[in-house]
């Protein structure tokens, strides 16, 4: 349990590290911390890729305006 919320936290982490300690901008930031959180769900929860990819592809589009 305490394995699986350290890896939940991973994208979290890299997105407010890469803004608070690195001083990357924010779209960049963003950018980081969903590759992270693609790779979590690949590789550390089973999910399979092509339904990851969907995923984040409909995480895009619903924040486009």
């Amino acid at each position: 349990m305490v394995l699986s919320t350290c890896l939940a936290a991973i994208p979290v982490v890299v997105m407010l590290g890469a803004l608070g300690l690195f001083h990357i901008k924010a779209h960049i930031a963003a950018g980081m911390g969903l590759a992270a959180a693609l790779l979590v769900a690949i590789f550390a929860y089973g999910m399979p890729a092509d339904m990851a990819g969907r995923a984040a592809v409909l995480v895009l589009a619903e924040e486009l305006p």
